[in-house]
């Protein structure tokens, strides 16, 4: 799988690809393809606690190319993650109801 994303975030625009392998359910990687970063990796862990409820980590390591770039994009990385991680609990929240215990409580 690959993914093309564009993110513009007060007059800040790039662009980036990055392909994704994945070992469904409990696994995908972000590994970088194209894009402003010499290094970009990731991955999303998903671990049963029980037939209705899982854990799901995600880190991302970025390493922008150029002194500015780094300052910038690292704080538009930052958000980015933690938006996805938002998006990922919605999406749970709307197909499987929503999230018991201290996040959905």
């Amino acid at each position: 799988m690959a993914a093309d994303i564009a993110v513009h975030w007060h007059g800040l625009r790039f662009e980036f690809t990055t392909r994704n392998p994945k070992r469904r359910p409990e696994w995908l990687a972000v590994r970088l393809e194209r894009g402003p970063f010499r290094r970009l990796d990731g991955e999303w862990r998903i671990r049963a606690l029980a037939p209705a409820a899982c854990r799901v980590d995600f880190s991302l390591t970025c390493e922008p190319e150029g002194l500015l770039a780094r300052g910038l994009a690292g704080l538009v990385l930052e958000r980015f993650a933690d938006r996805l991680m938002e998006a990922y609990v919605a999406r749970a929240d709307a197909v499987y109801g929503p999230a018991a215990g201290p996040q959905g409580a």
